[in-house]
């Protein structure tokens, strides 16, 4: 019966079934910034992160980005000619950030998790 226990006890450490990757940056997020709220959503497949927001007034940006451990970079999509570089950090069910054009200091934004 101990035998048992250990080994299963020992599956659900080995599978990651026991707790949530710290990691996962896949989920619905809102974000608010300037005074208004932007939905989106990521989904993950290893180290590449993938999504969108919805903009107020409805135009969609794509996102596509990487992860490294709690740390995400990549850029969001607006249209042909507007790209921003997006860095954000991780904890739990937020995320802090900035998002720049490329040329200065980026503009800070935060986002949690629905």
């Amino acid at each position: 019966m101990k035998k048992a226990l250990y080994i299963a006890c020992l599956a659900v450490f080995v599978t990651g079934a026991s707790a949530p990757n710290s990691n996962n940056f896949a989920g619905n997020w809102t974000t608010i910034y300037n005074g208004k709220t932007i939905p989106g959503a990521l989904s993950q497949s290893g180290t590449r992160i993938y999504g969108h927001c919805i903009y107020p007034g409805g135009k969609r940006a794509a996102f596509q980005g990487t992860a490294n451990g709690n740390t995400l970079s990549g850029t969001l999509y607006v249209d042909q000619k507007t790209r921003w570089t997006v860095n954000a950090t991780l904890s739990g069910n937020a995320m802090s950030g900035t998002w720049s054009s490329g040329s200065g200091r980026g503009t800070p934004w935060t986002s949690t998790r629905r």
